[in-house]
């Protein structure tokens, strides 16, 4: 477990992987056995941005920059990874006739004027939402909560939809098991349930599978699966959408 661990935060993260742990190749679907970790991996990047939202707000800066600042480091923290994704897979949807042209598309480094548009208005979203929290344990929750729930979802995606490719990261990653899937769901639910009365927390878990779900469903309507640019996508959508919520004054 502290293997797969490790493995987890070099991947959702800009951590390398120990050596010792690199040099393993006689794993069947690493990543697979792995994706129990990603919400624990969600939990520790949330609560860094976190801590770096609450310093900026100790030392007086106002919750605009702070927010960006906090948004900054995440992406620092990340290397961008599902911001990327999100991108390929706006790009896709709206440029791609074709399923084989969308897969195309999404495969392509080169990003699109969607994909701009959807980063724009994904870290616009997310740094707002943001700037609605102040300074406390329960920010800190909430962040960590949001982004370890997201990753959650990412392995549900993994267990559930199949994969539109063959080969790609989707593919190569393999399906985690019904035990780890459902592991990875408690794990990411815990932050949230740890702060939010009990019918929030279902509010905030059947927002975040319906963001999952849909997400999902549309990459299988279109690409035939999902791939890793869909996981990304999940993890990014899910994520501000329960920053959004629970920014709201339904929660406050």
């Amino acid at each position: 477990m502290i293997s797969g661990f490790w493995l987890a935060l070099s991947f959702l993260s800009r951590i390398p992987l120990p050596k010792r742990l690199a040099d393993r190749q006689n794993w069947e679907n690493p990543l697979a056995q792995a994706a129990w970790a990603f919400p624990v991996v969600g939990i520790i990047l949330g609560a860094l941005a976190a801590g770096v939202y609450i310093l900026a707000i100790t030392l007086g800066i106002s919750s605009t920059i702070a927010s960006w600042a906090a948004v900054s480091f995440y992406l620092l923290l990340t290397g961008g990874l599902h911001e990327d994704g999100l991108a390929d897979m706006a790009d896709g949807l709206a440029h791609g006739r074709t399923q084989d042209e969308k897969l195309a598309i999404m495969k392509d480094s080169r990003i699109g004027s969607y994909g701009v548009i959807a980063l724009i208005i994904i870290l616009c979203l997310r740094a707002n939402a943001l700037a609605i929290f102040s300074a406390s344990y329960e920010t800190l929750l909430v962040i960590a909560g949001a982004a370890s729930l997201s990753r959650a979802g990412m392995v549900f995606s993994l267990y559930h939809f199949p994969s539109a490719r063959t080969e790609g990261l989707a593919a190569h990653a393999g399906k985690p098991t019904r035990n780890h899937m459902l592991l990875a769901v408690a794990i990411g639910s815990m932050p949230l349930a740890i702060l939010l009365q009990p019918q929030y927390t279902i509010l905030c878990f059947c927002i975040a599978a319906l963001s999952t779900l849909l997400v999902g469903r549309v990459a299988v309507k279109h690409f035939g699966g999902i791939t890793g640019d869909v996981l990304g996508a999940t993890q990014q959508i899910t994520e501000t959408v329960l920053l959004v919520i629970l920014g709201s004054s339904l929660l406050t």
